[in-house]
């Protein structure tokens, strides 16, 4: 069984192709090294750790990713419903789609950036503060920054 799988594996060479997208699109979860073995497709589900995914979130039709695990709520709540509190985010949305050129938003308590990150996306222009006092919380924070590529977010590791 084994030996017939591996043989229909090799000649999926779209695959790969799409395995090395990824794996040069430096998302960490496509970062394994074995994350596709087609020697043993077996090996294949071990790969990837369940406790370090990237998940999509949506909003306003763009995308942005948050580092999570399973038992993440913030996260999880962004991967099943797009965004995290949908009615926080429409409101700050409709607050700040009133045509600012430029200007400052602070977001204190900003937890992972779940809030922010899709707003700062939208609203490239604008510069946003996350601040957030627990450091581990906020080393999450700065990791969700950095897979979504944001410039326009400064983060702060204090209490307000």
């Amino acid at each position: 069984m084994n030996k017939i799988l591996r043989n229909k594996l090799k000649k999926i060479d779209w695959l790969r192709k799409i395995v090395r997208f990824y794996r040069s699109s430096r998302l960490p979860s496509y970062l394994k090294v074995d994350y596709f073995d087609s020697y043993m497709p077996y090996q294949n589900k071990k790969s990837i750790n369940g406790n370090d995914v990237i998940i999509v979130g949506s909003f306003k039709s763009e995308k942005y990713y948050l580092r999570s695990s399973p038992k993440r709520l913030i996260e999880n709540a962004a991967h099943f419903y797009g965004v995290w509190e949908s009615s926080n985010a429409e409101f700050i949305y409709s607050v700040l789609n009133k045509g600012y050129e430029d200007g400052i938003v602070i977001d204190i308590g900003a937890n992972i950036g779940a809030t922010t990150i899709p707003q700062a996306i939208k609203f490239s222009n604008l510069k946003f503060i996350c601040v957030e006092a627990h450091p581990v919380i906020f080393k999450r924070m700065e990791e969700n920054i950095a897979i979504n590529r944001i410039s326009n977010i400064e983060s702060i590791n204090k209490a307000v």
